[in-house]
């Protein structure tokens, strides 16, 4: 049957010549001249999106994805989604001068034995398809040195691998492989191995038989423990162990002396072992999105580390040793329970990028940072920070990236000499005008400022009738317009930083806003906080009444929901022993507040979202109890971070 076929192939191609008067495929044999015409139509050339040279007066080299030397076929490369669909034609066995095979990312299903008779096949490409199984003949390739079947569907890899003596490179990632054979053990020139991505609970010991291998990538598998035996692969120079759920790291890690760069990213890591200090190759290590809370200080051996990425864990402090790591040029710590550096962080000359993104950091900026003169990018946003010294960053001249945004500063340092400034962000600050209209004036500068946290403090006011109250924002700045608002609705002739207002009727009572721009920046609005006027005959504490309270009561906490701290108020209207205690939505007391006798009066206090340890609680729902007397009060808030 397979004869015949050849034989009406071969009638419908003289037939073509003859047609044509010429033969139009001179530049390649017959035999290949055939096996393409057959590739064609046996795999619905038509329907590739690069059909249209194909079967044309054009050289055969100019063919979308055939490659030509010396009168032969030596490469199909059909890669970037061609729309290869299903079977592999048996005619591909007839291009036995075929050097390199590419269907990358088209939509093949199966591979015909027949692609055993490529001798000569070197380079096997075909990822991102719809395989599920690989052929037997494929052990008869024995020239075959990089075979890459990522994301496909392939759930064993055959014994008959272990025939392929020259292959050096095997990207078998993204499938549903769970195991290896045992003859993988004789993959004895292996240099390069690919196995993320797949269903192994374990790493096959035949791993640890591959002493050719210096790259293995194992990421994004259900692995809990690194075997010892791993370890004696001591050429290995790249190792990926990142996404999966391993607890620890055995010490014998040491022995990876050439080891330059080591994923071990998205664990369960607690601890980094002291041994890891002798990897001394190692230039890049990557903790990220683990439970590490500390680094020994053995890290500071690592005189070649070039990045080192801890996002996403527990560590409290760094050590000492951390200005040890000379050739650092990539600190990355966002998101963890920093709050201070060590002094001798300033001995890395080298550091271009310092992430220290929501962590602890509050009040003024660690002064250390000011001489780290080779960075390029810094960013603090998310942290506590309320001032940082004018000239802490004067000398950061090579600075072009740094973020500011989500803290509480209330002023910005001086950029005037850094040249190169590209990008800076300072939105969700306490800033106003007069700090940023500087900035603002900076050519060449992305700046993103809104939106803002609101200037003034947010304030209830009972206001005793025909008194007086005169409202004021301080925004700073040369060029401001003022425009005070009473629930939403603009005041006439209300257009300066002051409003004095009387409370002769409830016609002025409401919230009252003032909406503040800026001639430098038209387009960019900062408003006041609420001020709430009740006129009564009664003038409470918030405008400076010394009134004692006439019951007990316990306010919601301001602001809710909140990051990182809170206050609480409440009134208390005779002397009393006062308790006040937060609890976790199960019930488990979280933190004391106030615990003593107290004078009758508005009291209020600031929960800084710590528990009685002084560590950090986590985002949740929390309760707070007042009891004073005989009177007992509870609420519910909820932090976000």
């Amino acid at each position: 049957m397979i004869f015949l076929k050849k034989l009406i192939l071969l009638f419908c191609l003289s037939l073509f010549f003859s047609a044509n008067q010429t033969f139009i495929f001179p530049q390649v044999i017959a035999q290949d001249s055939l096996a393409l015409v057959s590739f064609f139509h046996l795999s619905n050339g038509q329907s590739w999106k690069n059909h249209d040279n194909w079967l044309t007066a054009a050289p055969v080299s100019k063919w979308y994805g055939v490659v030509v030397e010396n009168n032969r076929v030596v490469g199909l490369q059909f890669g970037a989604g061609n729309n290869l669909r299903d079977s592999i034609p048996s005619s591909i066995g007839q291009l036995t001068a075929l050097v390199e095979i590419n269907l990358n990312y088209n939509f093949v299903t199966y591979i015909p034995e027949e692609i055993g008779k490529l001798s000569k096949l070197k380079n096997l490409f075909l990822r991102s398809n719809q395989i599920k199984q690989l052929p037997v003949s494929l052990s008869a390739l024995h020239e075959l040195e990089k075979v890459d079947i990522s994301k496909n569907l392939i759930l064993v890899l055959p014994d008959s691998l272990e025939k392929l003596t020259k292959l050096s490179f095997l990207d078998a990632s993204y499938n549903d492989l769970v195991s290896l054979p045992e003859s993988f053990a004789s993959l004895l020139r292996l240099s390069s191995l690919n196995l993320s991505g797949n269903n192994f609970v374990e790493i096959p010991l035949a791993i640890s038989k591959l002493k050719a291998l210096k790259e293995l990538y194992f990421s994004d598998n259900p692995i809990r423990n690194i075997p010892v035996e791993l370890f004696t692969l001591d050429s290995l120079t790249i190792l990926y162990l990142n996404g999966n759920m391993i607890s620890s790291i055995p010490g014998e890690i040491e022995k990876l002396k050439f080891i330059k760069d080591l994923q071990l990213s998205g664990n369960q890591l607690r601890s980094v072992p002291a041994e890891l200090g002798n990897l001394i190759s190692l230039n890049n290590l990557d903790l990220s999105y683990n439970l590490i809370s500390s680094f020994p200080e053995e890290i500071g051996y690592l005189k070649n580390l070039k990045s080192l990425n801890a996002v996403y864990n527990k560590i409290l402090a760094l050590p000492k040793s951390i200005g040890n790591l000379s050739s650092l040029e990539k600190l990355k710590l966002q998101h963890n329970y920093l709050d201070s550096l060590p002094e001798n962080i300033v001995d890395l000359k080298g550091l271009s990028e310092l992430d220290l993104e929501r962590n602890f950091f509050s009040d003024s900026l660690p002064a250390q940072i000011g001489k780290l003169e080779n960075l390029n990018m810094i960013s603090l946003r998310g942290n506590q920070l309320k001032y940082i010294k004018n000239d802490l960053f004067s000398r950061l001249l090579k600075l072009k990236w740094v973020f500011l945004e989500n803290n509480f500063l209330e002023n910005l340092p001086d950029f005037s000499n850094n040249k190169i400034l590209a990008d800076l962000t300072v939105q969700s600050n306490r800033l106003t005008f007069e700090d940023l209209e500087p900035v603002m004036k900076k050519t060449n500068l992305h700046f993103y400022y809104s939106p803002q946290d609101s200037v003034a403090i947010k304030a209830d006011t009972n206001l005793k009738t025909d008194a007086f109250i005169t409202l004021y924002v301080n925004v700073g700045g040369t060029k401001n317009k003022y425009k005070w608002m009473r629930e939403g609705v603009e005041l006439l002739n209300a257009d300066s930083q002051y409003l004095q207002l009387k409370a002769s009727d409830s016609a002025a009572s409401g919230k009252y806003v003032c909406k503040v721009l800026n001639q430098d920046v038209p387009d960019l609005v900062l408003f006041s906080k609420e001020y709430r006027l009740y006129p009564t005959n009664i003038i409470s504490s918030v405008s400076a009444s010394l009134e004692t309270p006439k019951q007990y009561s316990l306010t919601q906490n301001f602001p809710n929901p909140f990051n990182p701290s809170t206050e609480i108020r409440y009134d208390i209207p005779s002397e009393v022993h006062v308790l006040l205690k937060i609890f976790s939505i199960d019930g488990r007391e979280v933190r004391t507040l106030v615990n003593e006798v107290q004078t009758p009066g508005h009291k209020a206090v600031v929960w800084d979202g710590k528990n009685n340890l002084e560590q950090p609680v986590s985002s949740g729902i929390y309760i707070y109890k007042l009891q004073s007397g005989n009177y007992s009060f509870s609420r519910k808030m909820l932090m976000i971070k």
